[in-house]
């Protein structure tokens, strides 16, 4: 997408934006590799994407979280790394995914999965979210030992209910079928695992597994994002209470195989300052990994989109309507019949200007 200012503007996107393959409306790191949206959150009036990022080159490694940001999802702004391993610490090989919540105290604070100990906790309590502290009993989720029934794999997601924090992790990585898994904490510092969270397999195909949570009410309903590796990004719809979900209904966004050109992968939402659930993904882009190195960048973001409920309980959803600013013709389609795993009216193609030779 358009950073917000030509001054501003990462040298390396302007040595980049003569590649003809390199997309010109959807989110891109400035170079080198970027895969899962992390940390996704809107604070003080700027929505914030992180992602999975690799410095030292277009492939994947030393996964640290990139981080840029937005007032209106058009105009994105590059800042610097947000979290990096740090040496002889739980995270000290890599930083891998997570989400963003609010703490009691009101500071924004990210759960995420440091390799190779566990699951950990930063915050950073500066306006724009340039620095973050990393907790000090990291990690607050240790790897499970022989006879946990809880698996950290997946990357974590967390929020508040009352005065207790409650934490989710997946199970990727394990045995089928998809789980997650449930902790809670009073103190912040120590984490008590409760139960698995739901009854997985009943909707998913054999193999799959639970990466990526991400739980939050849409509606009158509770709604649990995730990703499996074979399958990609999906979503169950259904209940919640006394801290179990109970699925209801199942929906895939991804309508092929991981690793096909154009499936979309990883997803993760923030709720903004209008109420709205926005959704921030990756596709799988077709280029091969050899490719990817010798041109200096990987992976790209789908555009933003805005999750509803319709009057029967089905998952909606629809680009967020600031894409309109871009400049492009955005052309309306009504899709009859919707595709059949996914309700997706009304959708919008968007027909990019054509470069210059």
């Amino acid at each position: 997408m358009i950073e917000s200012k030509q001054r501003e503007i990462d040298p390396r996107r302007l040595k980049l934006a003569s590649d003809r393959y390199r997309p010109a409306y959807h989110f891109l790191a400035p170079a080198n590799w970027m895969n899962d949206p992390n940390g996704t959150i809107f604070w003080k009036g700027r929505y914030h994407i992180f992602y999975q990022y690799n410095p030292n080159g277009a492939f994947h490694g030393s996964i640290h979280w990139g981080h840029a940001s937005s007032e209106d999802l058009v105009h994105w702004t590059d800042h610097p790394i947000a979290l990096a391993p740090s040496p002889g610490q739980a995270d000290r090989d890599q930083c891998f995914s997570g989400a963003a919540f609010i703490n009691k105290d009101g500071v924004p604070t990210f759960i995420y999965h440091g390799i190779p100990d566990g699951i950990c906790l930063a915050t950073s309590e500066d306006d724009l979210l340039i620095h973050w502290e990393k907790h000090r009993a990291n990690p607050i989720i240790p790897n499970p030992r022989p006879g946990d029934q809880y698996r950290i794999g997946g990357a974590p997601c967390a929020w508040i209910e009352g005065d207790t924090y409650y934490a989710l992790t997946g199970n990727s990585g394990s045995a089928p079928p998809d789980a997650a898994y449930l902790f809670r904490s009073t103190d912040f510092d120590h984490w008590e695992y409760l139960h698995p969270f739901y009854e997985g397999g009943r909707f998913t195909e054999w193999g799959e597994d639970c990466g990526c949570p991400d739980f939050f009410r849409l509606g009158g309903k509770h709604v649990l994002s995730f990703t499996s590796h074979p399958r990609g990004a999906q979503f169950y719809i259904g209940t919640y209470a006394n801290h179990r979900f109970m699925p209801q209904r199942h929906k895939r966004l991804a309508l092929g195989d991981t690793g096909r050109p154009g499936v979309y992968n990883e997803g993760l939402t923030l709720l903004d300052g209008d109420g709205r659930r926005v959704l921030f993904g990756r596709i799988h882009e077709a280029r091969y990994g050899y490719v990817q190195r010798a041109s200096g960048w990987a992976g790209i973001f789908a555009l933003p989109m805005v999750l509803s409920l319709s009057d029967d309980g089905d998952l909606l959803m629809a680009p967020v309507p600031e894409l309109e600013a871009l400049p492009a013709l955005i052309e309306h389609l009504d899709v009859d019949p919707p595709p059949q795993n996914l309700k997706c009216l009304p959708t919008f193609r968007i027909i990019p200007p054509r470069r210059s030779a």
